[in-house]
């Protein structure tokens, strides 16, 4: 798939207004929990950990290397889809997880946590709170490692 430059922008762009815009819904209308079905509730948390809400109970110090290494993984990301942009490759899955990672590090810069409002769960069954950004993440994250099982190792870095 040949996606342009504008294209690229367009999509890194579409997942952080939308991820933008549901936190923003998600502030106004979630703090008090909504049950839209059995198994979703759509409710206001701030996860000051990492994925899962593991280490979500850091001191402020722990809080801030955490931002500091996020930012840090997104420097390399961003150098990586640019190398591999100059190769010819597509870098979608990478974008999506770099727009998802910046959503979420201006939460992590602006709010208390990563706004999370999306709750799974079935009888007594929780999945962790996640959003929008997320969900490109973990999207992005699959298809990078699908095209690199179909791809080989055939690149000399990393």
């Amino acid at each position: 798939m040949n996606i342009t430059a504008f294209g690229y922008l367009l999509s890194f762009l579409g997942v952080i207004i939308l991820d933008r815009i549901t936190k923003h819904l998600a502030l106004l209308y979630f703090v008090v929990p909504q049950h839209i079905y059995s198994w979703l509730t759509l409710e206001l948390v701030y996860n000051r950990g990492i994925s899962w809400g593991i280490l979500h109970e850091y001191s402020e110090y722990l809080g801030s290397m955490i931002t500091i290494m996020v930012a840090l993984v997104l420097g390399v990301l961003a150098w990586y889809a640019q190398y591999r942009h100059r190769c010819g490759a597509s870098i979608l899955p990478e974008l999506m997880v770099f727009a998802g990672a910046c959503s979420n590090l201006w939460d992590r810069i602006f709010y208390p946590g990563v706004i999370d409002f999306i709750h799974l769960h079935l009888g007594s069954w929780h999945w962790a709170i996640f959003n929008v950004a997320d969900c490109a993440i973990t999207l992005g994250v699959v298809a990078m490692l699908i095209k690199q099982y179909y791809e080989g190792t055939r690149h000399d870095i990393l």
